[in-house]
This record gives structure tokens, C-alpha cells and sequence, in this order.
């Protein structure tokens, strides 16, 4: 038996939700929300070290060529962040009036009455560096 694709995976799992989610009784909707925080939490607290650890290698396993692939890398994400931006921007400024949605109005929409959803715990790590400080220090670290 075919395996489904990780998009319709997720396609999937987002109707579920849209159709279906204020159905979920609220101890369920707690526990997903934990989990997705506790997930989170780790991976904002491990990220730096990973970064760190993955550019210092990649520096050093470069040694004289590194300051070019630095540059290199440097230009082609300027570039893609100019592009996506210019196209988020004109996409949004196409699409969203069609859907009803205007600048003007857009935070008065925000606002809910709901009430905010709770995790049961978290864990609290401590704030060690962030990942730009980490990706600076491997970049610094790899090059010499």
C-alpha cells in the first residue's frame, strides 16, 4: 500500500482541524498545546548549539575557500529574501482585498473573546546566546 506524501499529510490534518477542532474537547486541545511547546522550548534552546556546531564544521572543512562560500551563501539569501518579500507583498496586496481582508481594519479583526489557551507545564530552560550570536561565533570560530 502506497504511503501518503507529507503535504497531503498536512492538508489533511488542517481540515481535520478547521472542520473539526472546536469539537476537541479542551483537555485534548491542552495536551497537543503542551506538546507543541515543550517541542518549542527545546528546539529554541538547542538551536544555537546547532548552529554553532554545523557552520564551525563546514568552515573548517572548507579552510581556504570558506570566506567565498560565506559570501556566496550571503548574496543568494539576500537575494531570495528580496524576491519573497517583493512577492508576499504583491501577492497580499492582490489577494487579501479579495478576501475582505484591508489594512485598515485588519487589527480590529484580530481581537477575540475567547479565552487563551493554557499549557498544562512548561519546562524553562535558561537563555544561554541567541542563534545570530551563534552563528557568528562558528563563522569566526571556523574561519581561523
Amino acid at each position: 500500500m502506497k504511503e501518503f506524501g507529507l503535504i497531503i499529510k498536512l492538508a489533511v490534518a488542517i481540515t481535520l482541524i478547521i472542520f473539526f477542532g472546536e469539537w476537541v474537547p479542551e483537555w485534548i486541545q491542552r495536551a497537543f498545546f503542551t506538546i507543541s511547546m515543550v517541542m518549542k522550548d527545546t528546539l529554541v534552546f538547542t538551536m544555537p548549539l546547532i548552529v554553532f556546531s554545523l557552520i564551525f564544521a563546514c568552515l573548517a572543512g572548507f579552510q581556504k575557500k570558506a570566506p567565498l562560500l560565506i559570501l556566496m551563501i550571503l548574496l543568494v539569501v539576500i537575494c531570495s529574501n528580496f524576491i519573497f518579500v517583493q512577492l508576499g507583498f504583491i501577492a497580499g496586496d492582490f489577494f487579501l482585498p479579495l478576501l475582505g481582508y484591508h489594512a485598515s481594519n485588519a487589527v480590529e479583526k484580530v481581537a477575540s473573546n475567547l479565552p487563551e489557551l493554557q499549557s498544562y507545564f512548561s519546562i524553562p530552560y535558561p537563555h544561554v546566546m541567541g542563534t545570530d550570536t551563534a552563528l557568528l561565533i562558528g563563522v569566526t570560530f571556523g574561519l581561523y
